[in-house]
This record gives C-alpha cells, sequence and structure tokens, in this order.
C-alpha cells in the first residue's frame, strides 16, 4: 500500500529536516498523530529510519522537490 497523501506531506517535512514537534505545528495536528504516520511510513517504504525513509521517498518520486544539501548530507551518512 503507498503512503497516503498526508504521510507524503510529513515526508517532505523530513527532508527539510524537522523534529516531530515542528512538523505537528506546521501541520496542526498533534505529535503523536506525527510520530504514528512516520511509523506508517517507515512500514509502508520498508526501512527502519527517518534517513533512509527520505531517501527511499526521494527514489520513489515521492518527494521530488528535497534541497540538494539535505540529501548530499544524508546519502553521505549511508556509506
Amino acid at each position: 500500500m503507498p503512503p497516503s497523501w498526508r504521510e507524503i506531506e510529513v515526508l517532505r517535512l523530513m527532508t527539510g529536516g524537522y523534529s516531530n514537534r515542528e512538523i505537528a505545528d506546521t501541520l496542526h495536528v498533534a505529535e503523536g498523530t506525527v510520530k504514528n504516520h512516520i511509523s506508517s511510513i517507515l512500514s509502508k517504504l520498508g526501512v527502519r529510519d527517518r534517513t533512509r525513509a527520505v531517501l527511499r521517498g526521494l527514489e520513489m518520486g515521492l518527494i521530488a522537490d528535497a534541497p540538494q544539501g539535505y540529501v548530499a548530507s544524508a546519502h553521505s551518512e549511508m556509506l
């Protein structure tokens, strides 16, 4: 099952380096809701952490507008 539109929105904010609290404030939801979305994202993308979720989202074309510097630094952490 692919991520929902809301999960993709959360994934895009994760790409920007937002914390759970910042994502919650931006989307006007509870921090627990964000944590649930992130758990679902990790499961649906078959990854175990936020960095890999962002990279997988980019690979899948779910988040094409990610800042270049963030992607490069996230990729170097995996090497």
